[in-house]
């Protein structure tokens, strides 16, 4: 008699042991995901369809693509976000009519996504612009400020771009004494 094959997500799981099993999934196993994968973007935790969507971005699961599209649909801004991330790595340069899309979203945390993959992609001024607008106010809250640096940081080398660099330690010194300051000075002494 052959062994039972043992799934990796089973119907009985709740949104805590999914996640637990989505990090302890290496790149080498990821193709046991693969089927798991439409399911999950309709769980019912959010944070487990970020999870996924950050999956597929990741290792570039490019057959999901129209999923990813579909996730940006999603009632949550946190999906959205990484939906948006999630196309910008598959998609590349296409995904810019989407990412200008967005970068009216009536959430500040999709624009301000939306807003960072543009600049990274174009490196277009006007990005940075608007992003600088945004993060300097004095009502801006520190978990949009930490979005642009996360976005920023995991798609290009910030110190590759001189006025990135700049606007970083700006977006540091002004931080200076908040929860913020560490990691924006972590990311800053990064190699």
């Amino acid at each position: 008699m052959g062994k039972k094959k043992e799934s990796l997500i089973t119907n009985d799981m709740d949104a805590t042991d999914i996640l637990i099993v989505l990090h302890d999934i290496g790149s080498k196993e990821i193709k046991k995901l693969i089927p798991y994968i439409p399911t999950l973007l309709k769980h019912k935790s959010w944070l487990v369809r970020s999870d996924i969507l950050d999956y597929i971005g990741i290792y570039e699961l490019k057959q999901f693509r129209k999923l990813v599209l579909q996730s940006l649909k999603d009632p949550n801004k946190h999906v959205i976000s990484y939906g948006l991330m999630a196309y910008y790595e598959l998609s590349g340069k296409s995904a810019l009519p989407i990412l200008r899309r967005y970068t009216a979203s009536k959430y500040m945390h999709v624009r301000i996504t939306a807003l960072c993959l543009a600049f990274v992609e174009t490196r277009d001024k006007q990005y940075m612009e608007v992003l600088r607008k945004i993060v300097f106010r004095k009502n801006c809250k520190q978990e949009h400020k930490y979005i642009v640096i996360n976005v920023i940081n995991y798609f290009m080398e910030i110190k590759s771009d001189a006025g990135v660099l700049s606007f970083c330690k700006e977006l540091r010194k002004s931080n200076r004494g908040t929860n913020l300051y560490p990691y924006i000075n972590s990311v800053l002494a990064e190699k």
